[in-house]
């Protein structure tokens, strides 16, 4: 199912994304490591894919080794993107979770796609990773790898750590609601903390705290290997 919020993006503007969540150089870390990935996994020649690719900030660094191309939910992600890059036809707003792939139909597979920018968080229903996967395993060409951020270890240490033990960040600027009995939760930023209020509301939007067992049902189910961690990189393959 695709998201029901106006603003799909964790940050509040496109301007935050690239300002707030990218440590300086780890788009060309990032870019290096993958490119190295596809080498040792044999990826086969071809273009690449980026979900959820915000500004285009990756596929603009990919572009150079590889023909690149970006999709996210957020409109306003994607005309950032068009803005910034040299060929706006590259980017699409789409939900990469959705059954409609019409807008791939310029290319016939990809060698690589990733999902990075612990952006695996935003597809917190079963169905959404379900349909994610599926639409993965359908537009890799045979032998292609599907690279992910290894959001749930780091996210999980976080909570081991304890870094949101009573719901609240120690500057109080986030907070956390997790649903009874789940893996998912609320995240409020800014002005939107209210440690008064523990209920999860309409506002709020809900992420998955997905575990590596998840994935790999979540790949078994689309005909996908399961998640390998490249110890090297700190990057899931499939």
């Amino acid at each position: 199912m695709p998201f029901a919020f106006e603003q799909a993006s964790i940050e509040e503007s496109p301007e935050q994304h690239d300002t707030e969540a990218v440590i300086p150089g780890s788009t060309e870390a990032d870019v290096e490591a993958i490119l190295n990935l596809a080498k040792t996994y044999h990826a086969p020649e071809g273009p690449l894919l980026d979900i959820a690719c915000g500004s285009g900030r990756h596929v603009r660094a990919f572009q150079a080794s590889r023909e690149s191309y970006g999709c996210d939910i957020d409109q306003r992600m994607i005309d950032l993107a068009k803005e910034q890059g040299q060929e706006p036809e590259r980017y699409s707003c789409v939900d990469a979770s959705a059954a409609d792939l019409s807008w791939v139909s310029q290319t016939d597979g990809f060698g690589i796609i990733t999902l990075l920018n612990s952006s695996l968080v935003c597809f917190h229903a079963h169905q959404q990773a379900w349909g994610l996967f599926s639409n993965v395993a359908k537009l890799l060409k045979p032998g292609g790898i599907f690279v992910i951020d290894n959001c749930c270890s780091i996210l999980w240490q976080q909570v081991k750590e304890g870094l949101f033990a009573d719901g609240l960040s120690e500057d109080g600027q986030e907070q956390l609601i997790f649903l009874p009995g789940e893996n998912r939760f609320a995240w409020r930023r800014g002005a939107a903390v209210d440690p008064e209020n523990w209920e999860i509301n309409e506002n709020d939007r809900l992420y998955r705290l997905w575990s590596l067992n998840e994935l790999a049902l979540a790949a078994a189910g689309a005909g996908l290997a399961s998640p390998l961690l490249n110890n090297d990189t700190q990057f899931l393959v499939l």
